[in-house]
């Protein structure tokens, strides 16, 4: 009988499919890599599964337990003594990216051997990756990257699945160019190169005013009388002098040195960590395989080193009481080992909002709540965000002051999509693809609703990393009147993940529209918020998940067609509205309700460095 063959693709680059056999595609985005004609010349199936609900107390309890089985090793591994509290929350994020991904891998063959019994399959896969059987990630960042998801596919498929793996050689080979500019990286010799060294310090010198020096003082020879460090906090130069002169020193940035990354992978230790993990049962045995074949290095042959300058560190900063961070805890990097070791000597962890969601979105402050001790939200008045982890408080943003002095004007209707990652995270469970493709229809459906004068004034802004999923270039070719918001270029390319060239930011796309219509909850819509620009939400109302704080608010706005959720119902609004939308925004009733909103979700201060300072000095004297 004639073997039954089928190729397997495990990577969204085109240059390792076998486009002249029949295919199975584990994930639709691949699918999405096909041009017009091999639409209609390849042959191929999905092969796809429901995800698990990874944001369950179930899912977040294994976590810690798997998290402290890790750290129990790594104990002994590196000589140290760090408690189970504190290795649950070095690991926790990357343990909940990295887990829920396995998990799904492991599922999505599982199903293909279901779906396919009699067949065997066969892939391509990078030379490079033939001899590779350890990949330590980068953190969770790492699940963000092709080559991470490319590997662990590879890995999996050929040692537990029995696919045939042929290892090939189709990397591109680039031709190193020397680039010489106008400044002093150019190659020079004798007298020009001591006049090019003696102008780059003149500049130096120039710039250097008595408060530079005191700054400069404070944070080289005074650092250990810091009692707040903050880190991961995207601030004005301004902000950092003023904090640190202000406070006599008290505030200052964090900064630790990170060795460079020379440390050799312990094979044969991670070999023994492996057995050990599998011992312990907290994971099925293949999972637990793979999780050690991707720890980072810095959890593991690395972190040694980062525990013995983390706990010098602290040592050389007797007066630290509190350290300030946005995103910063959620790292994969000594300053986040640092923080924790910190907190467990009594060093209080600030947490400081960093998106637009957070407030509205259920499950984004699930890691932020239980990394921090006391967590800031933008919004002000009552403090209506439930927590039974952290503290909760109220905190102006710097995020909004960047539009201080820059000019407004009605130009346009700014449409802002989202990113549609390539992979599913673990805050996506159930059908994720068809969830996603829903997404990408429900834009479409908005555009083909518009009359052709409103569409004229349309201006589309999807998210600057295209995962594969080329919702401009699909956007284009269906609207070919539809302008993008800053866009250089669509990729024509259908093998690779685009990265949208512009010209121009978010905010000054912003600053010019009459009229912002966003089709998900972040960032964006606060920002129109402070600006008092019109806006339009257009959701998907089986997918949205509220905080249950927010569905007064979600309520109102739905009230006065702010909220909406059906894609021809928004256009028809705009079709009506768009030559006066001042008119319309300013009705008595929606002014109304936008007010209560700004008054909820916005925290403004006349001083935003000064708020702070005396904000982070009184935490510290807590």
């Amino acid at each position: 009988m004639e073997e039954k063959r089928l190729f397997l693709p495990l990577t969204i680059e085109k240059k390792y499919w076998d486009l002249t056999q029949k295919m199975v595609f584990l994930n639709q985005v691949y699918a999405e890599q096909l041009d017009k004609e091999e639409l209609y010349t390849t042959q191929y199936e999905m092969c796809t599964v429901e995800y698990p609900d990874c944001q369950s107390l179930q899912f977040k309890d294994q976590i810690k337990e798997i998290a402290e089985s890790l750290g129990e090793y790594i104990n002994q591994y590196s000589r140290i003594d760090q408690s189970g509290s504190c290795w649950e929350k070095v690991l926790y994020r990357w343990l909940t990216y990295a887990v829920s991904d396995i998990q799904v891998k492991i599922m999505q063959l599982e199903m293909l051997k279901k779906q396919y019994p009699n067949y065997t399959f066969y892939t391509y896969s990078k030379k490079q990756f033939q001899n590779i059987r350890i990949f330590p990630s980068k953190g969770a960042e790492s699940l963000w990257e092709e080559e991470y998801h490319f590997w662990l596919y590879t890995y999996l498929a050929h040692k537990y699945y029995d696919v045939e793996v042929c290892f090939v050689d189709r990397e591109e080979r680039n031709v190193e160019k020397n680039v010489l500019d106008s400044s002093c990286h150019e190659k020079r010799t004798g007298i020009d190169r001591i006049l090019c060294e003696f102008g780059r310090a003149y500049r130096k010198i120039s710039h250097v005013n008595i408060n530079k020096l005191k700054v400069h003082g404070y944070t080289h020879f005074l650092s250990r009388t810091a009692e707040v460090l903050y880190y991961g906090v995207d601030l004005p130069n301004t902000t950092t002098s003023n904090w640190i002169l202000q406070s006599k020193g008290k505030i200052q940035p964090f900064s630790i040195q990170e060795d460079q990354d020379v440390t050799e992978i312990d094979e044969a230790a991670r070999n023994r960590f492996s057995k050990y993990l599998i011992n312990t049962s907290v994971l099925l045995p293949l999972a637990a395989d793979l999780l050690i074949r991707v720890l980072p290095k810095t959890y593991f042959e690395e972190y040694r080193s980062h525990y013995a300058a983390s706990m010098s560190f602290l040592h050389a900063h007797p007066r630290l009481k509190t350290i300030f961070s946005t995103t910063g805890a959620l790292s994969c990097s000594r300053y986040a080992i640092c923080s924790f070791l910190a907190q467990e000597r009594g060093i209080r962890l600030l947490g400081f909002q960093h998106g637009g969601d957070h407030e509205i979105n259920s499950g984004i402050f699930d890691h932020p709540e239980f990394f921090y001790d006391v967590f800031y939200f933008w919004g002000s008045g009552k403090k209506q965000i439930f927590s039974s982890e952290c503290e909760i408080a109220n905190g102006p943003s710097y995020k909004f002051y960047y539009y201080h002095g820059m000019a407004l004007r009605e130009e346009n209707i700014l449409f802002v999509g989202t990113t549609v990652l390539a992979y599913p995270r673990y805050d996506e469970c159930g059908e994720v693809d068809k969830k996603k493709e829903r997404y990408i229809q429900k834009q479409i459906e908005f555009f083909e609703a518009l009359s052709s004068q409103a569409r004229n004034e349309m201006s589309v802004r999807e998210y600057y990393v295209d995962s594969g999923w080329h919702i401009e270039r699909k956007i284009a070719d269906r609207f070919p009147d539809i302008r993008f918001s800053g866009a250089e270029q669509i990729s024509d390319n259908y093998a690779v993940v685009d990265i949208a060239k512009r010209n121009s930011s978010f905010a000054e796309a912003l600053a010019i529209c009459k009229l912002m219509v966003c089709d998900h909850l972040s960032t964006t819509w606060m920002e129109a918020l402070y600006l008092d620009k019109p806006f339009i939400f257009l959701l998907n109302k089986d997918d949205a998940q509220f905080r249950p704080e927010a569905l007064p608010y979600i309520r109102k706005l739905e009230s006065v067609d702010v909220v909406l959720y059906e894609s021809k119902k928004a256009a028809a609004l705009i079709n009506k509205i768009h030559n006066d939308v001042l008119t319309w925004w300013n009705q008595t009733k929606r002014k109304a309700v936008i007010r209560e909103l700004r008054r909820r979700y916005l925290f403004e201060v006349e001083n935003i460095d000064d708020w702070w300072r005396e904000e982070l000095l009184a935490q510290a004297r807590r």
